[in-house]
């Protein structure tokens, strides 16, 4: 994607001599090809990744009433497309390495787990601070968690391996997990009555 020069894109930038119209058109033709990225992102399987929740939610250039609002915005547009990490073919490609330095540090991490994994990575990241365990024993824990949830949902599936683990819940982590735990067997025991009145 062709930018301008950097100045162009700074909110802060005095007396640049542009006019209204040319922030507004650069805005359309940089908005324009993002709407088109996070499509793509989303339809690939990456709207999960911190990169796509990082530069979710930019407006769209009808909802930009001011030449401020649109300079304010543009910024946001020139990470976007400066981010290595905002194509689809970057995220195929990071995809591919990662799996494989997995596999090649003995944990056998498959394509169809990248994204729980991942999620629980980072989920176990920002809740215990130097976990010093192995990969492999995060990755064995990790499976012996999603066979035991309930339902394999992502939340389900940290809580339970932070029960298994000796990790202690804060108190709205727990009551989270309870009310998972909760709603589960619920949707158990209601799908088991449909099976029952088919009969």
């Amino acid at each position: 994607m062709k930018l301008k020069n950097e100045s162009f894109y700074d909110p802060g930038a005095k007396d640049t001599g542009i006019s209204a119209s040319e922030y507004r058109k650069e805005y359309t033709r940089l908005y324009t090809n993002y709407e088109k990225r996070m499509k793509a992102l989303k339809n690939n399987g990456f709207s999960w990744t911190q990169t796509y929740k990082k530069f979710e939610g930019i407006p769209k250039p009808s909802q930009l009433k001011s030449t401020r609002g649109i300079r304010n915005n543009l910024k946001g547009l020139y990470d976007f497309f400066n981010n290595p990490m905002t194509s689809t073919r970057a995220q195929q490609r990071a995809r591919t390495t990662i799996i494989k330095q997995f596999n090649k540090a003995g944990v056998p991490l498959k394509k169809d787990e990248y994204e729980s994994y991942m999620k629980f990575l980072n989920w176990l990241s920002s809740q215990f601070k130097n976990i010093g365990v192995s990969s492999t024993t995060i990755y064995t824990a990790y499976k012996t968690a999603e066979n035991s949830a309930i339902e394999k949902t992502s939340s389900l599936i940290y809580y339970t391996f932070a029960q298994q683990n000796g990790y202690k819940l804060d108190e709205k982590s727990r009551a989270h997990y309870e009310q998972l735990q909760q709603n589960a067997v619920k949707r158990k025991e209601e799908r088991k009555k449909k099976k029952s009145k088919k009969k």
